[in-house]
């Protein structure tokens, strides 16, 4: 059985889908990124360090050509491998931005490369705090401290 997402996780993917609704836009990963900021979480605070928060990106998000509907569903895969691979028990949205850091194709990445993010070193740094055990304060500190409630279902595509 995969991972379940946690409770923030499960929340900010409802968002995202809310989001690109609202603004009757086809869903994809911008959405995604943006839902971030829709309630405090460890990713939204690693990209705060780095200036980043949804004004900006909102600033900076231009349509180009759709995302391949592939996108998504190869981000949330891949949160999910991350935590699985750190022995995690629930896919937070650490795990998501890590995914998007991974994923070249997405809009989210082109987005936080237009926002000047390094998108290795931020892959490799929070992949070192899941790894070090040493999740700093002010992500959370130690391991699921962030996220109680585990989601089971997957949230509606």
């Amino acid at each position: 059985m995969p991972l379940p997402w946690s409770r923030e996780l499960a929340q900010v993917l409802a968002d995202a889908e809310e989001i690109a609704r609202g603004a009757r836009k086809p869903f994809d990963s911008t959405h995604l990124l943006l839902a971030l900021f829709t309630l405090p979480n460890r990713a939204q605070a690693t990209l705060r360090e780095r200036g980043i928060d949804d004004d900006r990106l909102i600033d900076l998000v231009t349509m180009t050509s759709a995302e391949p509907a592939d996108v998504v569903p190869a981000i949330r895969e891949r949160a999910r491998q991350v935590a699985e691979s750190q022995s995690w028990h629930e896919v937070d949205c650490l795990h998501l931005l890590a995914a998007v850091a991974r994923t070249r194709e997405s809009r989210a990445y082109e987005l936080l490369e237009r926002c000047g993010v390094d998108l290795i070193r931020l892959r490799t740094q929070i992949v070192s705090y899941f790894t070090s055990g040493n999740m700093p304060r002010r992500l959370g500190g130690a391991r699921g401290n962030v996220a109680t409630t585990i989601v089971r279902d997957d949230p509606p595509r």
